[in-house]
């Protein structure tokens, strides 16, 4: 009965072992998926912030646009306007100099000279 005693004590051993490795392994097997997991999160959320600034930087570039074009807009209404009450404006721009100069020239409305000849 001794060495058939041992010879389980030693089944009971190597079983014991196996289940210690078989732990061993999906610890580390587990750590490994844990990392692969982290880094495609972490991949994933540069891919998002990538994203997200380009499209911050193209929606800053529209936004930019659209001011340029209003402010555009209102100086062509402004000229429009001016000249509608026979006022002309000129401006020089000397950009090099930063310079930005209005020269007004009053122009005779024409009502006035159509008063004038039909009185």
């Amino acid at each position: 009965m001794g060495p058939m005693s041992s010879s389980t004590a030693e089944v009971r051993v190597k079983a014991a072992e196996d289940r210690v490795k078989a732990v061993e392994w999906k610890l580390k097997a587990d750590q490994k998926k844990a990392r692969n997991d982290a880094k495609y999160w972490s991949d994933q959320a540069e891919k998002y912030k990538t994203e997200r600034d380009l499209a911050q930087e193209t929606l800053a570039r529209k936004e930019e646009e659209l001011a340029k074009k209003g402010k555009e807009r209102q100086v062509e209404q402004r000229a429009h306007t001016l000249t509608k009450f026979g006022v002309e404006e000129k401006i020089a721009n000397a950009s090099d100099l930063r310079i930005s100069k209005a020269i007004f020239i009053p122009l005779a409305h024409p009502s006035i000279f159509s008063s004038l000849s039909g009185r």
